[in-house]
């Protein structure tokens, strides 16, 4: 797996991610690797709200999923 941190977005596989775990893992590869980070506040600010506007959407389609299941099982 190739994660690289490229204009403050994090590439898995040549493909953009938010998915914190790999950004995490990106991040930390490259504080091992002593390569500099340079970020500004606003690119900051603007992956973390990328981050957590997708974890809400997961969440949402989680909660309609279930809601769904227990309609079906209620039927």
């Amino acid at each position: 797996m190739n994660i690289s941190i490229e204009n403050g977005r994090v590439f898995v596989n040549g493909k953009e991610t938010v998915n914190p775990e790999l950004i995490g893992y990106a991040i930390l590869d490259a504080a091992e690797s002593s390569d500099t980070l340079i970020c500004s506040y606003q690119e900051i600010k603007d992956l973390v709200s990328k981050v957590i506007e997708t974890t809400f959407e997961v969440n949402d389609t989680i909660d309609q999923v279930i809601k769904s299941i227990g309609k079906t099982n209620a039927a």
